[in-house]
């Protein structure tokens, strides 16, 4: 017989779960109003690719009213189908789309939900029991995490792309740290500074977006001296300077870590070019990765893919080391039918206990809420396709389904516990 994933479904929205990578911000989880919702960076490129000119000197309120024209351009996409569940399950707007004529109604009816205890509501009857935050807030590390929301901080000294070269990078240490970078030795003590001025008690976790076509094997401290030779005499520098800065900078920086006991993401597989974010990653990168695996057998990675042509090559380096998993897909691959494709490939190929199935890199619990709406649906109809090619029980698919959701981010973050919040 058949199942259908409408029948899975039913169990797996049952599930609590645990968002692994959020910007949620402690006391503010409710969107600031309709802009919070429908000008979400990932629609803001889809907007603008039909023709909205976003205005970024201009109030919330009147970019609205310039993107209202565009929203019926993308009526096809997934994550305008996310931002209608937002606003009819959440907000009650029975529209198809935001239009010239519906838009201020919309607006409307998001300013009279989104209050504080508004979030609470969602979490609660949508099951999103724990939240691992990257807007660490040292104030409220404690009341946080009475209310299942655990600090984590992104230490973003590493990405070097079009926008942000070598020279960016090290003005920004140094500036950070007080310590003029002239030699190695002044790399050195200002990373470990810098590395030291944080809150490490406080933390459940950390991680960074790394360069897309950097080379874990190859820095060396020779070459790194030439290119800091570079930088002080504000020579140019190419994207050989750049690989080997980053990757000899995230060397040092987990060198520092092993000893912390705490998971360390890595989002790969994206960069920015004029500006733009475009799905980018190479072979040699992503294999270079099994060099910092092997070299840090004590801290646990968590991979944030982005680049799909690249699971196969991620999928056999985690089958190999026992300190990898994943966290459900990044940026350009939370589409539907390459969430499917992921999910099955991971689901064949890797021990169970390295999929983490949930995170959604919100803002605001509205998109926390639309991601995990998707995801339950794709994780529905993926393990039902298994069950009905012969591969798994409807048993096992919904005990799979909770190792993903629930148990595996208890087993990877331990610090958060295993008490039911909520």
């Amino acid at each position: 017989m058949q199942i259908t994933w409408q029948d899975l479904l039913k169990d797996i929205n049952d599930i609590p779960v645990v968002d692994v990578h959020s910007h949620l911000k402690f006391g503010r989880f409710e969107a600031e109003n309709l802009s919070s919702v429908c000008l979400y960076h990932m629609l803001g490129y889809e907007l603008k690719s039909s023709g909205y000119k976003e205005d970024s000197e201009a109030e919330p309120y009147s970019n609205m009213e310039a993107a209202a024209p565009y929203y019926k351009f993308i009526r096809n996409s997934s994550f305008h189908w996310c931002m209608m569940r937002v606003l009819n399950d959440l907000y009650g707007f029975e529209e198809e789309t935001i239009t010239e004529k519906n838009w201020k109604k919309a607006w409307d009816l998001v300013e009279s939900k989104a209050k504080p205890g508004f979030p609470d509501e969602v979490r609660k009857k949508y099951g999103i029991k724990k939240i691992l935050t990257n807007e660490f807030d040292s104030k409220n590390v404690r009341k946080a995490r009475q209310d299942n929301v655990f600090m984590c901080m992104e230490t973003g000294l590493w990405t070097i792309d079009d926008a942000e070269r070598t020279n960016v990078v090290l003005d920004k240490l140094g500036g950070q740290t007080g310590i003029e970078i002239k030699s190695l030795s002044s790399l050195k003590e200002a990373v470990s500074l810098s590395f030291n001025g944080i809150e490490w008690e406080s933390l459940h976790g950390t991680g960074t977006w790394i360069r897309a076509t950097a080379d874990f094997s190859r820095s060396d401290e020779t070459t790194v001296n030439q290119i800091i030779t570079k930088y002080v005499n504000k020579e140019e520098f190419n994207d050989r300077d750049d690989d080997i800065l980053n990757s000899y900078l995230l060397d040092m920086w987990l060198d520092l870590l092993k000893d912390k006991d705490i998971p360390y993401q890595i989002a790969q597989g994206c960069c920015r070019r004029n500006g733009e974010p475009i799905a980018h990653t190479s072979h040699d990168s992503m294999q270079s990765l099994a060099y910092l695996f092997a070299k840090y057998p004590g801290i646990h990675f968590n991979i944030l893919l982005g680049a799909e042509c690249h699971n196969h090559d991620i999928n056999t380096i985690a089958k190999a080391f026992p300190n990898v998993s994943f966290a459900s897909v990044w940026w350009h691959n939370f589409y539907p039918s390459i969430m499917r494709r992921i999910l099955k490939d991971r689901l064949e190929m890797v021990p169970i206990t390295k999929i983490v199935g949930y995170f959604t890199d919100a803002r605001c619990i509205d998109w926390a809420y639309a991601r995990l709406k998707l995801t339950r649906l794709v994780l529905a109809q993926a393990l039902s396709e298994l069950i009905n090619e012969g591969f798994y029980t409807s048993s096992q698919a919904l005990q799979f389904a909770e190792e993903m959701m629930w148990n595996n981010p208890h087993r990877i973050w331990k610090k958060i516990g295993t008490e039911e919040g909520l």
